[in-house]
C-alpha cells in the first residue's frame, strides 16, 4: 500500500473509543480511505485487514513539530469512562487527524507503528 494511505498499526491493551465506535484490546489499521480524493475519511480495521470496523470523517489538525514516530493521542480521562482517541499523526507529517470527543474520553497506553 503506497505511503499517501498513512497505514498505521497500532495496539492498545484495553478497549478504547474512536468517536463512537468501540475497538477491542488488541491490533488495528487506521489508513485514509482514498487519500487522492480526500484526505479525512479514516477507516479502521482490524489487526490482519480481514474487517472494516468503522469508517469516520476526521477533522484536519495540525502540529508544529512533526515526530519522526507515529503520535496517537487520547482526550483527557474522565471517570470511569473509555479512553478516548483524540488525534493521529503520521510520522514526519505536520498534518493530521482530530477524532471527535464520544460521549467519553480518557487516556490509554497504546503503541503505533506504520507500515
Amino acid at each position: 500500500m503506497p505511503e499517501s494511505y498513512k497505514k498505521t498499526t497500532i495496539t492498545v491493551s484495553r478497549a478504547i473509543a474512536v468517536q463512537d465506535t468501540v475497538l477491542p484490546a488488541g491490533h488495528h489499521v487506521l489508513r485514509l480511505l482514498n487519500p487522492s480524493t480526500s484526505r479525512d475519511v479514516v477507516e479502521i480495521l482490524n489487526g490482519d485487514e480481514t474487517r472494516l470496523i468503522t469508517t469516520l470523517l476526521a477533522i484536519p489538525a495540525y502540529r508544529f513539530d512533526p515526530a519522526g514516530e507515529v503520535n496517537l493521542s487520547f482526550y483527557e480521562e474522565r471517570g470511569e469512562e473509555l479512553p478516548a482517541s483524540h488525534t493521529w499523526f503520521y510520522p514526519g507529517d505536520n498534518f493530521g487527524f482530530e477524532f471527535r470527543q464520544p460521549r467519553g474520553s480518557s487516556t490509554a497506553e497504546a503503541s503505533a507503528t506504520s507500515n
